[in-house]
């Protein structure tokens, strides 16, 4: 592992899952860290700031910004395959929203959904990618 001083931009994973930006760029090998690419073209679009949850022996992959904000819903159970479960949840298309498992269900709390908005405190819950429950069981 060598660390770097400039400014650098670190992708990690498979580069489309997040990407930050470094006062000081640490430079990985497949050794030193134990990761392996699995997809660099995952059927989803290049997107930052989505939520993200294991459920049910999936990874879901909820909203994001890519390049505007969007309220999909992608699902893979070994990372290479994923399949869309929706292309517009019943929330508003956001990104940064709060997301946990509990009591058997996804739950996708607040987010951005528009520029200087504050953001959002809604909730919703779904027992899978297309069916969510939201206020007043929207």
């Amino acid at each position: 592992m060598s660390l770097q001083s400039q400014p650098s931009t670190l992708m990690c994973a498979a580069r489309v899952m997040c990407c930050f930006t470094l006062a000081a760029a640490v430079s990985l090998t497949e050794a030193d860290t134990g990761w392996t690419l699995h997809t660099d073209n995952a059927a989803f679009s290049p997107r930052d700031s989505m939520g993200e949850v294991v459920y049910n022996g999936r990874m879901w992959l909820l909203g994001g910004y890519a390049p505007h904000r969007v309220n999909e819903v992608w699902s893979s159970a070994d990372g290479v395959a994923w399949q869309q479960a929706t292309t517009s949840a019943p929330w508003a298309a956001r990104n940064l929203p709060g997301t946990v498992v509990y009591d058997n269900k996804m739950w996708l709390m607040g987010g951005i959904n528009a520029p200087g908005n504050g953001g959002d405190n809604d909730v919703w819950g779904a027992n899978d990618g297309p069916s969510w429950l939201g206020p007043r069981g929207a």
